[in-house]
């Protein structure tokens, strides 16, 4: 219910905005250049296949204008289209683009819901804030695909929630590969230096005393400290899936992390020792049983003194 009724919502939006989106076409429809003729084309069949309910068809078709003309308007109908078909990534990286300004301005009131929009949908992907110095011309790969970098070697990046790798480089560098779980909502920064050293230290002490793991590098009595390559981790209690989270390792510092038995697997813990206890206090009672009701001398009349068999 509560995603058919976010959908509607951007569906009233959408309504609205494309009329400020068709005018602004409309106006370009006797421009001679035949890009932008076919991009008013594009958008048009855009527009109807939202209308109709035919949300990949929207899609593809304002995809399509948005790459031959970009324009705000068309920019905005893509973010909604793409957030009502499902795809919160796609949506999430057009709405922050909106908010800079990358396709122009918006009116004040578009771009309000705009940001409204990149609210919503910022709880729902993960996001990740890197930058990179250190070398010329560098270079980041998520999941195997390219993405630019700012001037700055800054960029923002959108991810679907669950696992992804991220690796940054440049010509002659070695480069660097971060290896992590993102969360619904979960957002991380990162600052990558390929100058400087390729390595740093983590810490990780149990609150308790537990010993303590970093997945697939260690496990050992708390704390447990190493050296390691740059990257993303999972560290927790050793052994005990629900506790690992992902912490990343910074180039020549230090990262110092407590972690502790999750709330839900103390019960259990109690419930074992408890169980330890009554079965050692059990056997303990038993062998006191036992022992008064061993071996005792028996008087027969015929056999004379025998001794009762406990077991054969």
């Amino acid at each position: 219910m509560a995603g058919a009724a976010r959908r509607a919502r951007w569906g009233a939006i959408l309504v609205g905005l494309t009329v400020l989106a068709g005018a602004a076409e409309t106006a370009r429809a006797q421009d001679p250049d035949d890009e932008i003729t076919e991009a008013r084309v594009a958008f048009e069949a855009g527009r109807a296949a939202l209308e109709s309910g035919d949300l990949p068809g929207a899609v593809e078709a304002l995809e399509r204008s948005l790459t031959l003309h970009p324009t705000a308007a068309t920019a905005w109908n893509l973010a909604v289209a793409r957030a009502r078909a499902g795809d919160d990534v796609g949506a999430a990286e057009l709405a922050a683009h909106l908010a800079r300004g990358t396709y122009g301005p918006l009116p004040e009131g578009q771009r309000a819901q705009a940001g409204a929009l990149l609210g919503e949908l910022a709880e729902r992907v993960g996001r990740l804030r890197i930058r990179v110095t250190g070398a010329a011309a560098p270079w980041l790969l998520v999941d195997g695909a390219r993405q630019p970098l700012a001037p700055d070697g800054s960029r923002l990046i959108f991810l679907a929630p669950g696992d992804h790798t991220v690796v940054v480089g440049a010509a002659g560098v070695r480069e660097r590969r971060f290896d992590g779980h993102w969360a619904r909502g979960e957002a991380r920064e990162v600052a990558v230096d390929l100058a400087g050293p390729t390595r740093g230290r983590l810490r990780v002490t149990s609150t308790e005393g537990e010993p303590v793991e970093v997945l697939g590098v260690r496990q050992a009595p708390s704390p447990l400290e190493l050296e390691l390559p740059v990257g993303e981790y999972q560290v927790g209690i050793a052994d005990v899936p629900d506790s690992r989270h992902s912490v990343t390792v910074q180039a020549g510092s230090l990262r110092d992390i407590e972690v502790e038995m999750p709330p839900s697997r103390w019960p259990k813990v109690a419930l074992a020792v408890v169980g330890a206890l009554v079965l050692v206090g059990g056997a303990i009672l038993l062998g006191r049983v036992l022992a008064d009701e061993g071996p005792t001398a028996e008087e027969d009349p015929v056999f004379g003194t025998i001794t009762a068999l406990r077991a054969w």
